[in-house]
């Protein structure tokens, strides 16, 4: 896997015209919701993926601890307020950890649900 395509873009874009008139706001802020919420399972799938190959806990742990800097860095360099960006790089973290159980779960040959 390369790693370059694994960071998550916090660049969010409104689809449609952007010229909307101000009732359409809450249309709008949904929209960036979906989007942002499509890029963190995007994202976390390809880091759980990825850190389901490494060969120990260890290994895994702190490479999901990377990404959780990279993440809160990357979010703040974009203008996200920190605590703003911790709480979006513990989610996608949160994800990943969780998609990654469920992969060596399954490889594992153990039930879904119970890793």
């Amino acid at each position: 896997m390369n790693l370059d395509n694994s960071h998550l873009h916090l660049n969010v874009e409104c689809r449609g015209n952007h010229h909307r008139p101000a009732k359409d706001t809450g249309t709008i802020q949904v929209m960036m919701i979906e989007d942002l919420t499509k890029k963190i399972i995007v994202w976390a799938t390809e880091i759980a993926g990825y850190a389901a190959q490494l060969p120990s806990r260890q290994a895994r742990d702190s490479y999901l601890a990377e990404r959780h800097r990279e993440l809160v860095s990357g979010a703040v360099t974009e203008g996200v307020a920190e605590g703003d960006a911790v709480i979006l790089a513990d989610v996608c973290v949160n994800a990943a950890r969780r998609i990654m159980t469920e992969l060596l779960a399954q490889r594992a040959g153990v039930p879904k649900g119970r890793a």
